[in-house]
């Protein structure tokens, strides 16, 4: 489950702009059904649900995920990565 570990607090507009679907997208360049299907699993960060229909993402968690995902890319960027059934990928799974 993907959890936002940073202890710092921020002050900056960053902190509280929302992201949409379409704005999450476009920033990892994941599919909307990709950002979806990840949320729902927990890889990646949970949107705020501001009515059934309506669901934003906090800059900043996407911002961390990202940071995240490439300093785990960087630890594994040796080893082979692999697909799982979902077509996710797993660095340095084994074949």
């Amino acid at each position: 489950m993907y959890e936002n570990n940073s202890a710092q607090i921020y002050t900056s507009t960053e902190s509280i702009r929302l992201l949409t679907l379409r704005d999450v997208a476009e920033l990892t360049s994941l599919g909307m059904s990709t950002i979806l299907a990840w949320e729902q699993k927990g890889r990646f960060p949970r949107a705020l649900r501001l009515s059934p229909g309506k669901r934003l993402w906090r800059a900043i968690d996407v911002s961390a995920w990202l940071h995240d995902l490439v300093a785990t890319e960087n630890e594994h960027a040796s080893l082979p990565a692999v697909f799982d059934s979902d077509n996710s990928i797993t660095p340095g799974a084994d074949l």
